[in-house]
């Protein structure tokens, strides 16, 4: 140790009180140990006191210090507060475990701190909704859950659909996240060991996607003394083909949270399917409402009961619902409050496609620099972002629309208009996707149309449906009854009642094609 330094002890401090002016000076501190690790130079404390988690290190010549002290043990410190890479750690000159009594009365600080950490930031909404005010018990379950993982330094997995309400959804709550981690732990960097965020191409939690995430999950875990992580599935997650990845993610004791806004299925008693095996599950179709209340809208109100007003976070709902083509009472104030932030419908609109362009360079990447900045960290750098890369959309959108009208064939009975196109042979670009290009399609035909429209967009083994607003269907009903009257054809698939996709072997496209399109002419017209 060296002897320049003044050794007394200034006093007690909490974990949270480190700050740059205390560098160099020696404190009291009372903590559980979360966990210990041999470097090849000091031995890592980390020190947990229910108001932060510190990196505290302590030095023996490169052997293990005070092994009498192990994982759970609560103990009092001597340490000098330093700054390493401009993080604040400790570094320990005593140490000591706690008697029974001095335990005891650490523990009872920690638990109250832990409860009043916790505590929702705020208790209302952004908005007047019966839903929401419906669904309020699960945000507050929710917000505690995420706040609580912050504090006891449980690593966060978000996952998120890869289209414009799947990211408004994530960087809502992502913006309340991590500066929470960085309060917590004293450091920006950690925000990278306990959290990530990672895009789903699928409109559900896939195998594929459970399988990265616990692969990751158990490499730091044995790496960096980590436990199970809290995975946050945005947009996704409500629905029978999320159940896989959701089982096989429990069996890992991970804990889950579901925010989504897509139709459940079957609704007994208040629950659905994926209920048994989540932790909280927010959706508009367990409260009486649906898919109009999307998920961006959702996570923006999460990420206010975490961490409070947000600006930069309220602005989301109304992008959200621009890009997810929702209507109603919510959509029109959270846009309200949208226009009222500095962002128009019709910038909104451009941003939104921008969102989707560019996910489809992004994938699976988390970008997060990026994606931060195209959301608005830097206004002026996203609506230069916009200015750019609209112009391209927009010549992609022509070049698009003319193999779409040419191509579609167009069925016109006298309630009701049917159209298809074959998506895989009439393109050869990336962008607009086959749901786009189909969604597209929609618009221009029931701009030409005076009823109903119903379109298909296929190609060998994936078809893409949009339909009118006007009609009683619930496209999630219909597959579940094709994938049981052709087991043999591996059909799968979902969305919205009213917009979705359906996979299935190619042998099988002739005869699904037919019974998608008996569907559209029986359906009921309201």
């Amino acid at each position: 140790m060296r002897k320049d330094f003044d050794l007394s002890v200034q006093g007690s401090l909490k974990l949270s009180e480190l700050s740059s002016d205390k560098v160099g000076k020696v404190y009291e501190f009372k903590a559980r140990v979360e966990s210990i690790y041999q470097t090849s130079g000091p031995t890592v404390f980390d020190l947990y006191d229910g108001t932060s988690r510190v990196r505290s290190v302590a030095f023996n010549n490169g052997q293990r210090a005070y092994p009498k002290i192990n994982d759970g043990n609560f103990v009092k410190v001597d340490a000098r507060i330093k700054d390493r890479n401009n993080s604040l750690e400790l570094e320990i000159i005593n140490a000591k475990i706690l008697d029974d009594s001095d335990k005891a009365l650490v523990m009872s600080k920690i638990d109250s701190r832990i409860e009043k950490k916790i505590a929702p930031a705020l208790n209302d909404f952004l908005i007047e909704s019966d839903v929401l005010n419906r669904l309020k018990p699960r945000f507050i379950e929710a917000a505690r859950m995420i706040k609580r993982a912050v504090s006891m330094a449980r690593p966060i997995i978000l996952r998120h659909h890869f289209d414009c309400d799947g990211y408004s959804a994530a960087i809502a709550i992502e913006r309340a996240v991590l500066p929470m981690i960085e309060k917590v732990h004293k450091s920006s960097n950690l925000n990278w060991k306990y959290y990530r965020r990672a895009p789903s191409n699928r409109p559900f939690y896939g195998y594929d996607d459970v399988t990265k995430d616990l692969g990751l999950m158990i490499n730091d875990m044995r790496g960096s003394n980590l436990v199970e992580s809290l995975i946050v599935i945005v947009d996704n997650g409500s629905t029978e083909e999320d159940l896989l990845a959701i089982k096989k993610a429990k069996i890992y004791g991970c804990q889950i949270i579901v925010v989504d806004h897509h139709f459940p299925g079957e609704i007994k008693d208040g629950f659905v399917a994926v209920d048994p095996f989540v932790d909280v599950h927010i959706n508009p179709y367990l409260a009486g409402g649906d898919s109009n209340l999307c998920a961006g809208m959702l996570s923006t109100e999460l990420s206010r009961f975490i961490s409070g007003d947000n600006d930069s976070v309220n602005y989301l709902a109304g992008l959200a619902g621009v890009g997810d083509r929702v209507s109603g009472n919510e959509f029109d104030s959270y846009l309200k409050i949208s226009e009222e932030l500095g962002y128009s419908k019709e910038f909104l609109a451009k941003l939104a496609e921008v969102i989707d362009f560019e996910s489809s360079s992004l994938r699976n990447f988390e970008s997060r620099g990026y994606v931060d900045d195209l959301m608005g960290a830097d206004k002026n750098v996203q609506e230069r972002l916009v200015g750019l890369i609209s112009e391209e959309i927009e010549n992609r959108k022509k070049n698009r629309m003319k193999n779409l009208i040419h191509f579609v064939n167009v069925d016109e009975l006298s309630d009701r208009v049917i159209a298809k196109i074959d998506l895989k042979s009439t393109t050869n670009i990336g962008f607009p996707s086959m749901g786009k290009s189909t969604g597209m399609l929609f618009d221009y035909l029931k701009e030409n149309y005076d009823k109903p429209v119903f379109v298909v967009g296929y190609s060998d083994t994936l078809l893409v449906l949009r339909m009118s607003d006007k009609v009683r269907f619930n496209l999630n009903t219909m597959i579940s009854e094709l994938a049981m009257k052709y087991d043999y054809a591996s059909i799968e698939g979902g969305g919205h009642e009213h917009a979705g996709s359906v996979k299935f072997i190619s042998k099988m496209r002739p005869v699904i094609l037919d019974e998608i399109f008996g569907y559209f002419k029986n359906a009921e017209l309201n």
